[in-house]
Order: C-alpha cells, then structure tokens, then sequence
C-alpha cells in the first residue's frame, strides 16, 4: 500500500492529464488518422522529406527554449503550453518521418525478416517476459543484472520460438498473422 500512497496525483488540463503523457486520449487518433493521410498522399511525402531540416531545427528550438524556461522557473499559461507542445509534436515528426523517408527507405533481407516476424514478436513478448522474469526477479543479484538477464533471454526465446516453430507451420503461420508458405 506504501507504493499507491506514494504514486503522483494526475493532474487534469484542457488538453488530458499528465497520466497520458500530458495528452487527451482524442489527441492519439489524431496523430493516427495523420499518419494515414500522409502515407496515402506521395505528394504530401515529398513534401515532408523536403521540410525535415527545418522541421528539425524547430523541434530543437522549441525543446530547447521550453527545458530552459521551465528550468528557470517560468510556468506557461495553460493555452500556450498546449500550442507549444501541438507545434513542438507535430515539428518533431515531421522532422523524424522526413529523414526517415529521405534515409531508411531502402530493403534487406534482414528487413524483409523482421518485418515478416515482428507481428509474432509482438504477440509473445509480453508473455515470454512475464514468465522469464517472474524467475528472474527472485535471484540475490543487482537489478541491472536482472534487467540484462531478463531481455537477453526474452530476446532469445522469442526468435527461437519464430525460427523454430511459427515460421515453419503454416498453421502457426496463419494463427500468427504471416502469410502461408506455398508448397512447391
């Protein structure tokens, strides 16, 4: 009961509370259906691509000014630290989605694995962690110890159990969301 009684106060504003990051839970779906509507528009990703450096450049201002003023004590209105968190954000993406686009846009046959099992990666990590670490956590060691411990061996596991079982059945294949390999 001690860890509840100490745990922050969330603190409710215009825009949410701080327990969501400080954002609304109506502003994700915002940022989602952008997402969409950038990458179904090209010309709009063209766009984004030509405007990361000065994307950048704002995102590294505002962050930059907003630390030093709250480090000097100043305290935002509230409508001005919502407007200055909206530009910083959408700065911000702009300016990782654009050297994103400009830089990463090419494909390996790593890429090509991952991307094929990261879907069962997510699905298992959860569970594979719980169980390793429920282990884990009992040994008389440092917690940084437990911590390496605790992802090397999730880690593992998980691609041992893609590798070995759902990237080879096509029913796991199926249940994991992969597409079926065909017989030849």
């Amino acid at each position: 009961m001690e860890f509840v009684a100490n745990l922050p106060s969330v603190r409710p504003t215009i825009l949410g509370s701080e327990g969501f990051g400080g954002w609304s839970l109506l502003v994700y779906p915002i940022f989602f259906i952008l997402g969409y509507l950038i990458a179904a528009d090209s010309h709009l990703g063209r766009v984004i691509k030509e405007q990361r450096i000065p994307a950048l450049i704002v995102g590294i201002s505002i962050t930059t000014v907003g630390f030093y003023l709250i480090e000097l004590g100043y305290v935002f209105p509230e409508w001005l630290s919502a407007l200055l968190r909206a530009f910083n954000a959408w700065a911000w993406l702009v300016a990782i989605c654009g050297f994103g686009g400009r830089y990463l846009n090419f494909s390996n046959r790593f890429l090509k694995y991952g991307n094929e099992a990261v879907l069962p990666f997510y699905i298992l990590h959860q569970t594979v962690i719980l169980v390793i670490g429920y282990y884990i956590v009992q040994l008389d060691m440092a917690m940084s110890a437990k911590f390496l411990i605790i992802a090397a061996t999730s880690f593992l596991t998980i691609v041992a159990l893609y590798e070995v079982l759902i990237r080879r059945v096509n029913l796991l294949r199926f249940l994991f969301g992969a597409k079926l390999i065909r017989a030849s």
